[in-house]
């Protein structure tokens, strides 16, 4: 199959992705469940997969179909491809029926949600998690997008706003303790700051394991990510630690 520069460039940087021994994009395709209405819904998990690596979104449309929602691709953003089968009917040469016949592939543009503007399009799970309701008391906004590159969650240094792309309880947990964090010391530092990833990863932990949620195992990791001494680190971090819980658990 022959391919157009710009799709064989997007191409190319798919597999570069997955030769790196990113794969990425086949975990964090499912981690958003779609609206029944998004074209996505329909498409292969290999075009799923491949619309992610591409956009860092699992919710993908044409540049119509954005609009047919009231969301606008973005001027400057550059397209990503799903391959759709052409599909061709042709008569058979021995019974002269008509049969189908695969003609090769289709290379389709795609945009992610994230490289358009517009209306807000809901991608909030079905069953909301714990405590989501302490978030509203303490006026933080809690949003749900389709993917947005290698984090699952975000919170803004003022502690005001909390971005979700995982319909898991324990990164809500997570970015809580974030967001609650900023409240008590006014704000949080910019970028990732291994003192506040292990308030927010600690606090994340209890809050996971109050609710029913098995943390195991993966926590441990985040701490060693961050600080050389996961221990001592925690240690440290409990006094703040303590003062999120205070704030967010049942009196």
């Amino acid at each position: 199959m022959k391919l157009n520069p710009k799709v064989q460039a997007s191409l190319d940087k798919v597999i570069q992705q997955f030769r790196s021994g990113d794969l990425s994009p086949v975990i964090e395709a499912t981690l958003i469940r779609l609206p029944e209405t998004a074209p996505a819904r329909k498409w292969t998990y290999s075009n799923r997969v491949l619309a992610y690596a591409q956009t860092l979104s699992v919710d993908c449309r044409g540049y119509r179909q954005w609009q047919e929602v009231h969301r606008f691709v973005k001027r400057g953003e550059n397209a990503g491809y799903i391959f759709v089968p052409r599909i061709a009917t042709v008569e058979d040469e021995v019974s002269g029926e008509e049969k189908k016949e695969l003609h090769g592939f289709l290379a389709v543009p795609i945009f992610g949600y994230g490289q358009t503007d517009g209306e807000p399009i809901g991608y909030e799970p079905v069953e909301p998690p714990p405590l989501l309701a302490v978030a509203q008391r303490f006026g933080i906004e809690v949003a749900w997008e389709p993917g947005g590159g290698t984090s699952l969650g975000s919170t803004d240094p003022a502690g005001k706003a909390i971005k979700l792309m995982s319909h898991d309880a324990s990164i809500f947990f997570h970015e809580l303790g974030h967001a609650v964090h900023a409240r008590l010391n006014g704000r949080l530092k910019g970028g990732q700051d291994p003192y506040q990833e292990t308030v927010a990863e600690l606090a994340g932990c209890v809050l996971a394991s109050l609710y029913g949620y098995d943390v195991s195992g993966s926590a441990w990791r985040y701490f060693e990510h961050y600080n050389p001494d996961p221990l001592r680190a925690i240690m440290i971090a409990l006094e703040d630690v303590e003062a999120i819980l205070m704030e967010v658990t049942p009196k």
